[in-house]
């Protein structure tokens, strides 16, 4: 069951709300914590006036009947923020990790698709103007696709099913999202990991991309940043003078 968690509310009326969506096996709190157990997010509403700081929370699990495919779990959590009254006003700014971005992009696609019929809907869109993707896999990852041909006992979920490589939503959605974020004057910023991920353990230990450097590239008219991270590390930032947090609060608050 999806559902909104505020991280940050400041105490004046909000100018900006940023709204942080996690990947695949994420948390809403979890995710955006580094290593000394800060939940970075909180940074952006200390450090920026007037702004409220929201996370959602989903089931995003890589195996099992009980996670929604990417298509709809775009129009759920859409119709989810609509429903908060905080989130009538005030210019919004969506920040993905991994899947979480495919996410920002599918809700924004479903949202358009209602734009005319429904003035809320219309209210929302004109207030969207930034988006960070971080790690997102825009073409799919071959992780993905490698874990549906090895499937023999767990069943891969609707997530990881709408993660494989060059899947052709995922290829659609990408050059959607290019033309609708030039069309409205969207601003993007996107940030890649320089390194493959390492799993296990000592001997056993294996180092994979998790998203290359292409399928992160989303093709809008911002070149994306590599940053020194992996696919993990790359939301998890130490401290504000980290290169990643250094971006992402630079990018929310320049006009």
């Amino acid at each position: 069951m999806a559902s909104l968690k505020i991280l940050y509310k400041s105490d004046e009326t909000p100018a900006k709300h940023v709204i942080f969506v996690h990947g695949l096996d994420g948390h809403a709190i979890d995710t955006w914590k580094s290593n000394n157990e800060t939940v970075w997010p909180v940074w952006i509403g200390e450090d920026q006036k007037s702004t409220f700081v929201w996370s959602v929370d989903y089931d995003a699990k890589k195996f099992g009947n009980d996670s929604m495919h990417l298509v709809r779990r775009g129009s759920n959590i859409f119709e989810l923020l609509l429903t908060i009254p905080e989130l009538k006003d005030g210019e919004i700014i969506l920040v993905g990790h991994s899947f979480g971005g495919l996410v920002i992009k599918q809700l924004l696609r479903h949202a358009s698709d209602q734009r005319s019929e429904r003035e809320e809907v219309s209210s929302f869109l004109m207030r969207v103007k930034k988006t960070v993707f971080l790690g997102t896999p825009h073409t799919g990852s071959s992780l993905a696709t490698l874990s549906d041909k090895a499937r023999i006992v767990l069943t891969n979920s609707g997530v990881t099913q709408s993660l494989k490589k060059n899947d052709p939503h995922l290829v659609g959605l990408k050059n959607w999202y290019k033309h609708w974020s030039a069309n409205h004057g969207v601003q993007n910023l996107a940030l890649m990991e320089d390194r493959p991920t390492t799993y296990g353990w000592w001997i056993f230990k294996k180092s994979v991309w998790v998203v290359e450097p292409d399928s992160a590239d989303p093709g809008v008219k911002e070149d994306p940043i590599m940053v020194d991270a992996d696919h993990y590390s790359i939301c998890k930032p130490d401290t504000k003078e980290s290169e990643v947090y250094r971006h992402v609060s630079n990018f929310i608050e320049k006009k």
